[in-house]
């Protein structure tokens, strides 16, 4: 991976509130932040900006996280990625699974609420 994507930050949740929190945590890491709330936006972002970690959503209206994880490995997308979702752990152990299944780098998963301490240190731990 390019030395440049490693501090290049994608967010994919149909919350607005919850990209701007982890937008701004992340900024004081120096992350450069890129926000999408469709997965349309989402699919052209990676395509286009190329991040180097992924904080992935799980339950979007309109598509499911696993199409995304699907679509991230078709991609052979090499982004770290940190799943986020209100669902129990079980799905998201589940899901973290997935994505290593699709040859995905999954670093972590965070139940919502989201803590910020343990956001800040998977963000950490990325780079």
């Amino acid at each position: 991976m390019n030395e440049n994507n490693l501090n290049r930050l994608l967010v994919i949740d149909d919350e607005p509130e919850i990209c701007e929190l982890i937008k701004n945590v992340a900024e004081e890491i120096d992350f450069d932040v890129s926000v999408a709330t469709t997965a349309t936006e989402f699919q052209s972002c990676v395509r286009e900006c190329k991040p180097g970690v992924i904080v992935l959503d799980l339950q979007m209206p309109q598509v499911d996280g696993i199409e995304l994880l699907r679509f991230l490995g078709e991609e052979k997308c090499s982004a770290g990625v940190i799943l986020i979702s209100g669902t129990d752990k079980r799905v998201l152990a589940t899901s973290r699974r997935l994505g290593d299944s699709y040859g995905l780098n999954m670093l972590g998963a965070l139940q919502k609420p989201i803590k910020l301490n343990d956001l800040e240190q998977i963000l950490e731990q990325s780079r």
